[in-house]
């Protein structure tokens, strides 16, 4: 008995690590990708509107088809109303294309490694939002975690070297934005009539929105008063099917990452989308940013200096510090239902939201 006990424990972990490792595959390699097609001495494609668009089509055709062909059962749960699409999932869905977008249009400017450690703030965000919205109780403790973590980020900031106005604006707001909508994201799950629940199902119903809102946004601006008309991936049919595909495998690479995620944390069942603690006791989202930042230096030769390193170092500490107090607070437990960051959970499933 206590061998096969064992046994199943072993298949369990080994289960675990494979969806760790393609959860660390998938959104590093996203990471990495969104850099190279955007940076503006890589690929140079400053397009963050289109991209975002193609990609959120992308999840909603690589859903359809799910919904459709793979995942029946999901059919039998109830359809969202026309009131609570319009009132909960659409402004979901413009605050997650607003976080996308920004975040994704600051890497044309400053360096992945920048990047990645200015977005290490959402959680203060996510906090503020979540005051204000009353998801959380106002306390000193957690306070003075958010001091903690922009006490990190000045200091990250302080400390780069090529640094570039815009840019660091457009990752800033990319980060207030992700703060709302993970908030938004929290009320539409807890709502009554949600039908949501599955990472199928909450792409299925925001990925139209995000696509429609990017693609019109990127008609007027980036065509309109752009000129992306006059990129050399225009020139031609072939070249315009050419990028359409490039920019696609950032979509499938959302995706995949989406669903390792998913299956991570219905395989833990103690989760916060923050740092993503769970059961092994890898705090992996943070570490993963440390991946990033790595990966970065390898490979586009980014320059990290020492304060920077200090301000890394404080800023997940605070997230540290956040996650171990939800922790003692219950807000993390296999029963959790509240608190931002905190996994949603039903019966028989848990929720991850897609990122860029």
């Amino acid at each position: 008995m206590d061998s096969k006990a064992g046994s199943t424990q072993g298949t369990s972990i080994a289960r675990i690590l494979f969806y760790l490792g393609s959860w660390y595959f998938f959104s590093s390699a996203l990471s990495i990708y969104n850099k190279a097609l955007l940076g503006k001495h890589q690929y140079n494609l400053n397009l963050p509107l289109l991209l975002c668009a193609i990609h959120a089509m992308t999840h909603f055709l690589t859903s359809l088809f799910l919904y459709n062909f793979f995942c029946m059962d999901l059919r039998r749960r109830p359809k969202p109303t026309v009131y609570h699409y319009l009132t909960h999932v659409v402004p979901t869905g413009l605050c997650t294309a607003l976080d996308i977008v920004m975040s994704n249009a600051s890497l044309h400017y400053i360096s992945l490694s920048f990047y990645t450690m200015i977005k290490s703030s959402v959680p203060v965000w996510v906090l503020m939002f979540a005051f204000l919205f009353g998801l959380e109780k106002i306390r000193l403790s957690l306070i003075a975690i958010i001091m903690i973590i922009v006490f990190g980020v000045v200091i990250t900031i302080a400390g780069e070297i090529k640094y570039d106005t815009l840019g660091l604006v457009l990752v800033l707001g990319g980060s207030i934005f992700s703060g709302l909508r993970w908030s938004l994201t929290q009320i539409l799950l807890q709502g009554p009539s949600s039908p949501m629940g599955h990472p199928v199902l909450t792409l299925l119903y925001l990925s139209p929105v995000m696509a429609f809102f990017d693609g019109i946004l990127s008609l007027v601006l980036e065509f309109g008063y752009g000129n992306a008309a006059n990129h050399p991936q225009f020139a031609s049919v072939g070249s315009i099917v050419d990028l359409v595909g490039l920019l696609a495998i950032g979509g499938v690479l959302a995706f995949l990452m989406t669903i390792s995620e998913y299956f991570l944390i219905a395989s833990t069942s103690v989760v916060t989308l923050s740092g993503r603690t769970h059961k092994i006791g890898t705090e992996d989202g943070m570490s993963k940013e440390v991946v990033v930042i790595v990966l970065s230096m390898i490979i586009f030769g980014d320059h990290v200096t020492m304060i920077n390193v200090v301000g890394i170092i404080i800023t997940i500490g605070g997230i540290a510090l956040y996650n171990l107090y939800k922790y003692k607070n219950g807000s993390l437990g296999h029963h959790a239902r509240r608190g931002p960051y905190s996994s949603v959970s039903s019966k028989d499933n848990e929720l991850a939201i897609f990122d860029d």
